[in-house]
This record gives structure tokens, sequence and C-alpha cells, in this order.
């Protein structure tokens, strides 16, 4: 894979600003297309086919359905049905020229059941999107030099590798800190500060959900990974206080 020095992310308010672009862009998606499972409209924006690799997938143009938003021009989900079998799985794939660009990005979510991406009981699949989207919108930032790769298609077992690289550094930053977010605010007030309450309770409070994704960053990227999350716990609990 190419190796490509991303610009620094370290500004809170940048983090936070492309987190919450994210997850709009997830909010309009699962709006739109559950209008479009509603009225019945799939013929008008849907495309099917079947893979070898993937048995049946559905395909939407979001060119189509966001015909005025350029941060979905030339964008293609691709749903996968999960309850068949399948070789591959959620990613993001570029292809195309520099002046004809197409991007996607698959995900094994049933097309028929858009509710998992955005339902409480599903926010695996919400967090898969965010992960894939955050690839997006670095590849509008930094065109054909930036790269994501599959995980598993490029370094098989060797998984530090995979984690280990700008690309994915910050796609996985940015969904756990959407996830830490997420769990904090779904707390009583008292526990929330609690957690809070010093950076040592906080890296306490995250290494238990994610100790493990930690685990495999290594050297840079595990002091970056770290310093994103001091930034991150000085950035909520600013914010909690402001609520208190």
């Amino acid at each position: 894979m190419m190796k490509i020095k991303l610009l620094p992310l370290l500004e809170r308010k940048f983090d936070r600003k492309f987190r919450e672009g994210a997850r709009a862009a997830h909010e309009q998606i699962v709006k739109a297309l559950t209008k479009i499972r509603e009225t019945n409209r799939y013929k008008d924006f849907f495309r099917e086919r079947s893979s070898r690799n993937a048995g049946e997938v559905f395909l939407v143009n979001l060119t189509q359905v966001f015909p005025d938003r350029k941060i979905f021009k030339n964008l293609e989900l691709r749903f996968i049905d999960k309850d068949k079998p399948s070789t591959q799985g959620s990613g993001y794939w570029y292809n195309g020229s520099k002046n004809n660009p197409q991007y996607r990005i698959t995900l094994n979510i049933d097309p028929f059941k858009f509710k998992e991406l955005f339902d409480e009981k599903f926010l695996d699949k919400r967090d898969m999107f965010i992960h894939e989207f955050i690839h997006h919108l670095d590849m509008l930032r930094y065109s054909r030099d930036y790269v994501p790769r599959s995980g598993e298609a490029v370094y098989g077992d060797d998984l530090e590798n995979y984690y280990n690289t700008p690309e994915e550094f910050n796609a996985f930053y940015q969904q756990t800190a959407l996830q830490i977010e997420s769990t904090l605010n779904s707390m009583k007030p008292e526990d929330k500060a609690k957690e809070l309450e010093s950076f040592e309770n906080f890296m306490a409070f995250v290494e238990q959900d994610h100790g493990e994704l930690i685990s495999f960053f290594k050297g840079k990227y595990d002091k970056k990974f770290k310093k994103r999350l001091a930034d991150l716990y000085s950035e909520l609990e600013e914010d909690n206080k402001e609520q208190l």
C-alpha cells in the first residue's frame, strides 16, 4: 500500500466536524432510503445483479438520490444480502479517472431492512457505515494518493500492519470516538461524570470496550491514538461541564 502523510487532525473542532459530517450523511441516507422503501420506488434507484463472490447485490447511486449534494457525487452504496454466502465484507472502493472518479461503499446489510442502519439494536451497522464514510471523506481530500484496502485481502492474518496505516488509523479513531460519545451520552449524568472525572478514569472506561483495538496500534500510531483520545477527553469533559 502507498504510504502517505495525512494532514494533522488533532484539532478537536476539526475532529468533531469530521465525525458530525459522517453521522449527518448516515442520517440523510437512512432517511432517503427509508422513504424509497415506504413508497416502493426501488426500481427508480436500485440496480440488482448477481455476483459470483457475493450472491445477490443491490446497488444504489447516491447521485440520483441526492442530485444537489456534492459529497455524494459519484458515490454508490453496494448492499450484500448478509444471509447469502459471501466472501466479501464491508469496505471502500475507488475506481475511475481523476476527471471521472467512482466511489463505492459496500455494506453487509439486507437492502430491504434499512432500519439496520439506524436501529439501536444494530449500532454496529451504523459504525460500519461511519468507518467507510470516513474513508470517503479522506478520499475526497487526498484524491488518488489515498488508497484504503481490505484488511483481509492485503494483510491476511497480519492485521497489525492493516491497523497501522494512516488510512485505517483515522477511520478507526473516528469510529471509536463516535462509539465512546454514544455510550457516554446514554449514561445517567452521575455515571457519565464519574467516567470523565479524570483522564485515568476515562482511559479505563475506553479500554473496557476498545482495549483490543488500541492494542493493535504500535509505535507512532499508538502514541497518536492516545493523543487523539486525550483531545477527545478534553472535549467531552468541557461539554459535560457546560451541561451541568
